[in-house]
């Protein structure tokens, strides 16, 4: 029965049997409605009707005390509220410890494990093990032996400078005895415009039938 202090109704704690019930029992059949992240009107009428027959099911069952809507919605947030503070102090002993033995006080309770599970990724979130903040210990089992190969250094390569083509129709210069070019040996009297043209290639685009035009490889001489 509720009791009244300061002025301010205030109904007796949740017994660990009603906490059962309601997590074992009634959660699981109104979860997906009363979980709902939407907030249309439509889905806020659902979630009222769920809580409805949420709490008269749960009176029917509980023969403790008999517990308002309110005070069940109450009792939901506590029971949030507390799994999501349990998991991260859990997490953190978990880092402060790399895995290893932790504080028996940050492990969750079985009832905060129901809780978290009925939440899913939307509290717990989703497991990364490549992200520093992963929980996920790295044992001993999980390390790989790699074999180290050493690669010898491979030698620079010198590519040698192209010389200019030497254009095989215009006047090529004199050279000694020696075989070396001598300054002043070209005849340039005997160069002509076509010896400043060295051969080459290119494109040139040719219309066929159908009026679609083809390019064709053409050596220019």
């Amino acid at each position: 029965m509720a009791s009244k202090k300061g002025g301010i109704n205030r109904s007796k704690n949740f017994t660990a049997g009603e906490r059962s019930l309601f997590v074992d029992v009634i959660l699981p059949k109104f979860k997906k409605v009363i979980e709902n992240k939407k907030t249309d009107a439509v889905t806020r009428k659902e979630k009222a009707d769920a809580w409805t027959a949420l709490t008269a099911e749960f009176n029917s069952l509980s023969a403790v005390h008999h517990r308002s809507e309110t005070s069940l919605k109450n009792l939901w947030d506590t029971l949030k509220k507390n799994a999501r503070k349990a998991r991260s102090s859990h997490r953190v002993e978990s880092f402060k410890t790399c895995g290893g033995t932790k504080d028996d006080n940050s492990t969750p309770s079985i009832i905060d494990e129901k809780v978290l599970a009925v939440l899913g990724p939307s509290c717990v979130g989703l497991e990364n093990p490549f992200d520093g903040d992963s929980s996920v210990s790295l044992s001993g089992e999980q390390w790989e032996e790699v074999e180290v190969v050493e690669v010898q250094q491979v030698p620079a390569f010198f590519v040698e400078e192209a010389k200019p083509p030497v254009n095989s129709e215009g006047p090529q210069p004199s050279t000694t005895s020696a075989g070396s070019s001598s300054s002043g040996g070209h005849k340039w009297e005997e160069y002509q415009p076509k010896h400043l043209i060295e051969k080459g290639f290119g494109f040139r685009v040719e219309w066929m039938k159908g009026r679609h035009p083809s390019t064709t490889l053409h050596f220019f001489i």
